[in-house]
């Protein structure tokens, strides 16, 4: 079965189109018009302009890692600490977006525009590995962030919080 839509915007690590979508589709593929695979269906909404993919290239340098680890869920997440930060991927590292007011992060003195490097010597290339290091730590527990500020590399130490209900 062939379904035809448009790109209607890609941002941070997602890509919405109006492609008519069933249920059943979420985890297939999403192909451009060429025949290359762009994304996989993640999110399937009764409103067609509301549809979500995960574009193929945070799959694909993920990959190994998701080979590598256990299988997470949102639910597993919700017990581990938090850092409070909102990032997009970068060549330097990751990209501080945005701060939540009163978090670790905002203690240590990482502000936007700052690259995270590492997490406890571990390179942070991807927002999907500092969610998942991160969320692995009980709240309360002591981490090592490695981050760039206007061009200076600092390393700081840190106590994770507790994730904020869902609201």
């Amino acid at each position: 079965v062939l379904r035809l839509g448009r790109l209607i915007r890609k941002k941070d690590e997602t890509i919405q189109t109006d492609c008519r979508l069933l249920g059943g589709d979420s985890g297939g593929p999403l192909f451009s018009l060429s025949g290359k695979i762009i994304g996989i269906h993640s999110r399937i909404s009764q409103n067609s302009d509301e549809n979500f993919h995960t574009p193929i290239e945070s799959f694909l340098s993920n990959w190994k890692y998701f080979l590598e680890e256990d299988i997470l869920t949102y639910g597993s997440l919700q017990g581990g600490g938090f850092l409070g930060v909102s990032c997009e991927e970068a060549s330097k590292g990751l990209k501080v977006l945005e701060l939540i007011p009163g978090t670790s992060a905002e203690s240590a003195g990482i502000r936007p525009g700052d690259y995270l490097l590492r997490l406890n010597d571990t390179p942070l290339d991807t927002r999907e590995k500092l969610t998942i290091l991160i969320s692995r730590q009980p709240p309360g527990s002591m981490v090592i962030i490695d981050y760039l500020h206007q061009g200076k590399e600092i390393s700081v130490r840190l106590t994770l919080g507790e994730r904020p209900a869902k609201e």
